[in-house]
């Protein structure tokens, strides 16, 4: 019948048996009220359409339960070696305490998905059909996850992560939002990996998406950096995940891009195997820093060719320095200058430090205008590349005497869509926080920039931010803030 069967008992246990009172293999809806025990006994269970542990404890002792509708455990369940199935043609919600042991779970539907409500704890993870769509909450597999499709897989549709403890050969993360793109963790070094997807791909200023998968891998281990170098191996689909102009044929580089704050280059080229028509993989090895990744063509990278571009006046001259983290194929910089901020005019060259101009280290470099006139001087930056191609650095602006405070001097472009360069004049080279609050004072974004003396222009990176206004805050080692306001369209 379509009736629900309730436990009452407030104390003690009570045993699901084959025969006599507590009889029952299959049930429509069956609810645990009670304060006291139920205990299975020899039977596997079938529960129709929801199943609600409200109090008490629920013990599988190492039984089967399946369940086509909600699960509901605000109880305690305890499966011990049993296995959870959940096997539903709709959406199931599934919500419970943190002391639930759901032991090994499957996920086999007719349609739909299963939706949690909290945080979940499992022991193995099978997926079959329909996904775990987790939006704001995690997963955490203590051994291992099997099966894994594009029909089936963990959704990462919000902040939630999956986690997998303890890899060490080989485990796969089958993760994924819109689609499927899993993610094979080797030589884990004994950690907890945790990783989504996230749709879509922002470059930095200058830069495009055009050769890039368009998709995002968030991965962080339980100790970061790991204490080795893991091997990553990312799936995507070649013909629907990835810009215009992405070549099958060409190397691929790996990108992170820590604290938001820019991309830089994760280990070396590689080279796409295409697994079939729609799925081709790319295993970048050695990984150490972990945070969001991207993936482009090494023809069409997302770097940020400079981690730092500043200046100061110093007495008739100008002083510029600029740092970089990442070169490829670069030929050197162009040094422009212009006192109207519009029209430049080139005043000197600079050639690149690096070896054939591809570099993974941190490279520093000095240029001094000595044939300065007026108050006011804008410059920027037109990095070359080897085969002809040149994008535009940020702007640096100084006007008059070098700094004596710490001064957020200019916000712009201002309202901005995608990113935002903030101009920070700073008496002496220092590390500062910066810090995007919301109008009701939340924290939305936050990075640690070093700046050097003079005139600096940071990036940020604005385009996950709902539109409106937010405030922007710089903050040095010594407490001291200086505030402006930023409007995100």
């Amino acid at each position: 019948n379509l009736g629900t069967v309730d436990f009452i008992k407030p104390t003690g246990t009570q045993t699901l048996t084959s025969g006599g009172t507590g009889t029952g293999k299959t049930f429509y809806n069956l609810t645990h009220s009670g304060a006291g025990t139920i205990q299975l006994a020899t039977n596997n269970i079938r529960v129709i359409n929801n199943f609600n542990n409200a109090a008490g404890i629920f013990n599988t002792v190492g039984l089967a339960v399946t369940v086509g509708g909600d699960l509901s455990s605000a109880g305690t369940y305890t499966a011990g070696s049993g296995v959870l199935t959940f096997d539903g043609s709709s959406n199931q919600n599934w919500s419970g305490a943190l002391v639930n042991n759901y032991g090994d779970v499957v996920i086999n539907k007719a349609a739909g998905n299963v939706v949690p409500g909290s945080n979940i704890t499992v022991n193995n993870l099978t997926l079959t059909n329909g996904k775990a769509v987790l939006g704001s909450n995690n997963m955490i597999v203590t051994s291992a996850v099997s099966g894994g499709s594009s029909n089936s897989y963990v959704q990462t549709n919000g902040t939630g992560v999956l986690t997998v403890n303890n890899i060490t050969t080989g485990k796969t993360l089958p993760v994924g939002n819109s689609t499927y793109n899993p993610l094979l963790i080797e030589n884990g070094s004994g950690h907890n990996w945790s990783a989504r997807v996230i749709d879509g791909l922002t470059a930095n200023p200058g830069y495009n998406t055009d050769r890039a998968v368009l998709r995002q891998w968030d991965i962080t281990p339980s100790v970061n950096p790991p204490a080795g170098g893991a091997d990553i191996t990312f799936q995507f689909d070649q013909s629907t995940q990835v810009g215009p102009l992405f070549n099958t044929g060409t190397s691929v580089q790996a990108w992170r891009n820590p604290l938001d704050a820019g991309w830089l280059t994760a280990g070396s080229p590689t080279a796409v195997n295409v697994v079939n028509a729609t799925t081709s993989t790319v295993k970048v090895t050695g990984l150490t820093g972990f945070s969001k990744y991207a993936l482009s063509n090494v023809d069409g990278p997302l770097p940020v060719s400079l981690l730092s571009f500043s200046g100061y006046k110093d007495g008739s001259r100008n002083q510029l320095s600029w740092t970089t983290g990442t070169e490829i194929n670069n030929r050197g910089f162009d040094v422009q200058r212009s006192t109207d901020g519009v029209n430049y005019t080139s005043i000197g060259f600079v050639n690149s430090l690096a070896f054939g101009g591809n570099s993974n280290d941190r490279l520093s470099y000095r240029f001094t205008d000595n044939t300065v006139s007026g108050v006011k001087q804008y410059y920027r930056l037109r990095q070359e590349d080897l085969d002809g191609r040149s994008k535009l650095s940020n702007i640096v602006l100084i006007n008059g005497a070098k700094p004596s405070v710490i001064a957020l001097r200019s916000i712009f472009p201002n309202p901005a869509q995608a990113a935002a360069s903030i101009i920070i004049d700073a008496p002496a080279a220092a590390k500062l926080t910066l810090l995007l609050t919301d109008m009701a004072g939340r924290n939305v974004t936050q990075q640690i920039v070093n700046v050097a003396e003079g005139s600096n222009t940071v990036t940020v990176n604005i385009a996950s931010l709902q539109s409106g206004t937010y405030l922007v805050r710089v903050i040095n080692e010594l407490g001291e803030v200086v505030t402006g306001k930023l409007v995100k369209e």
